[in-house]
């Protein structure tokens, strides 16, 4: 059993254009996140990224924070990595661009892994800057591909460095009877400087605080983007941006990045506001210039989806269509991705608030449909059960979602479904040798119905009063040791007027549900105060 401290964060990307041929993988990142599991792995971020844009890599660095980068994908020899556009379809990136752009972050990334044929080029280039870095000499099959991935990572949980995890990988292909065992090659930085390596994270995020408070000027090139519908274009050679017209802007000084602290799923019962809470989350653009919360972004294609679909929801009443748990695998749901930002709390972030600074965090995210809450009655009835509860038990936390309004009755039931969640996590966990508690967060929606409005100050009270089983539950499960449960209460439309009401119209007729009584003054409340606490560990009153 590897210890705590050998945990790496890990980034996996995954990119298969549609023009390109269909590569396994899901398969892969299952594989890779299950032998992590069995292997002990603790709670530290494993998040993900697929169908990737080369924008979207840049934005996953930021946010994410790895240490290990995990690309799979297609390669395209000197041309570069396979990625794809905006309309799924291939476009490459160069050596000289990935190079740069991990300069930029090799304070932070230890290694990288590129899971594709022809790789190796662009993993010399790489390896300028990064210590370890894995390329492929040559085309690699799905299998052989799998296979190291299995082997490499179940080495890491188990505590082993990198270069003996390459050859475990290598041997895993082997073992497979799979002759492809040579096609993976290990670069190493050619020289190290341990004046660099002595930087621990901490250190480089107080010496941005640092650095100039002034705003910068910088040159970018204009736009003028070139899309390719097949790898290896001879135009990608001939873009030569030093003939693009220069412009200057000013650039704002930049807020302090937080990033996201690993992967959270969303649970609860069906019309307990789980869709609708995403959807406000997503569509949300005028937060209001005196609040803490100043802004919240979508920042993947699920959750750009979810803000288009959001108008819908939010100001007409129409129903989404429903989550449902296909396929039997978690990872077929969509995966959310979120940027918030906060002006900065003295008590919490001292520094950013003296160097005015606002705070960025990041909430990553999947919506496990109503139903799960359903089989968790009976679980022996549901063979599709087993996969996500092992998914819920990888994630860093929970959001647990319950209707506010909802009945004793429905208490007793949510408390069966909760009691089994609660066994068969806590035994996930036991098995597993993790020591850092497991965040649950249960938020009650529709906060602004009269019911719980007048006890948004007081859920405890709120709580023992209307769901006294349920809170007996997670009473017990903090007893356990391996879990800390905090309550938030939330609503997505909002208050209006003096005195407040609600701003919703309830509309049950045709199928419909509640939809704005009046956009223009629409300010939902505690949103952000959940997720916050979810990536922080620290609960800031303003945001409630």
């Amino acid at each position: 059993m590897s210890n705590i401290s050998s945990f790496k964060s890990i980034l996996l990307l995954a990119a298969n254009p549609k023009t390109t041929t269909n590569l396994r993988l899901q398969e892969e990142e299952r594989e890779i996140r299950e032998r992590l599991r069995l292997s002990g792995y603790g709670k530290v971020p494993i998040n993900s990224a697929v169908a990737v844009r080369p924008r979207d890599i840049q934005q996953a660095l930021l946010d994410f924070k790895p240490q290990i980068v995990h690309f799979s994908g297609h390669g395209a020899n000197q041309q570069g990595l396979v990625f794809e556009d905006n309309v799924g379809k291939v476009t490459l990136i160069e050596s000289e661009a990935l190079t740069q752009l991990f300069e930029l972050f090799s304070s932070r990334v230890e290694c990288v892994v590129l899971n594709a044929c022809y790789s190796v080029i662009q993993a010399q280039a790489i390896a300028k800057y990064v210590n370890y870095v894995v390329g492929m000499n040559e085309a690699i099959g799905d299998s052989a591909a799998i296979e190291f991935s299995v082997g490499f990572y179940a080495a890491l949980g188990a505590g082993e460095t990198y270069e003996f995890a390459y050859k475990i990988g290598c041997n895993a292909i082997q073992l497979a009877g799979i002759q492809e065992h040579l096609t993976p090659k290990l670069l190493k930085k050619e020289s190290l400087s341990s004046e660099e390596n002595s930087q621990t994270l901490v250190q480089t995020e107080l010496n941005e605080l640092d650095s100039d408070q002034n705003c910068i000027e910088t040159t970018y090139p204009s736009e003028n983007p070139v899309s390719f519908d097949e790898p290896c274009k001879d135009t990608l050679k001939n873009s030569n941006y030093e003939n693009y017209p220069v412009h200057k802007r000013k650039l704002a000084r930049p807020a302090f990045d937080v990033g996201t602290r690993g992967e959270i799923r969303v649970i609860g019962p069906r019309n307990s506001g789980k869709t609708t809470f995403l959807s406000a989350l997503a569509d949300w653009h005028d937060p209001g210039f005196r609040k803490p919360l100043k802004a919240i972004e979508p920042i993947n294609e699920d959750s750009l989806s979810l803000k288009r679909c959001a108008e819908y929801l939010l100001r007409h009443g129409e129903r989404l269509k429903a989550t449902h748990l296909r396929d039997e695998d978690p990872f077929c749901l969509p995966h959310y991705l979120f940027r918030l930002e906060i002006t900065p709390n003295f008590w919490h972030n001292p520094l950013c608030w003296l160097f005015k600074r606002n705070v960025r965090f990041s909430l990553s995210c999947r919506d496990f449909a109503g139903e799960f809450i359903n089989a968790l009655k009976s679980p022996s009835e549901h063979f599709f059960i087993d996969s996500f509860l092992d998914d819920c038990a990888f994630s860093s936390g929970l959001l647990v979602m319950i209707d506010a309004t909802d009945s004793l009755q429905l208490d007793k039931e949510y408390s069966q479904a909760f009691s089994t969640l609660r066994r068969e996590l806590t035994s996930r966990i036991r098995r597993g040798g993790w020591k850092v508690k497991y965040k649950i967060a249960v938020v009650f929606s529709k906060a602004d119905q009269y019911k719980i409005w007048k006890y948004r100050k007081r859920l405890k009270e709120f709580i023992s009063i209307n769901f006294p089983c349920t809170q007996r539950v997670f009473q017990e499960w903090s007893k356990d040791g391996y879990c800390v449960v905090s309550y938030f209460a939330c609503s997505a439309f909002g208050m209006r007027g003096n005195p407040p009401q609600p701003n919703v119209i309830d509309d049950v007729s045709n199928g419909n549900c509640g939809y704005l009584a009046d956009p223009t003054v629409w300010q939902p409340f505690g949103l952000a105060s959940a997720i916050y606490w979810l990536s922080t560990g620290k609960v800031d009153a303003r945001l409630q």
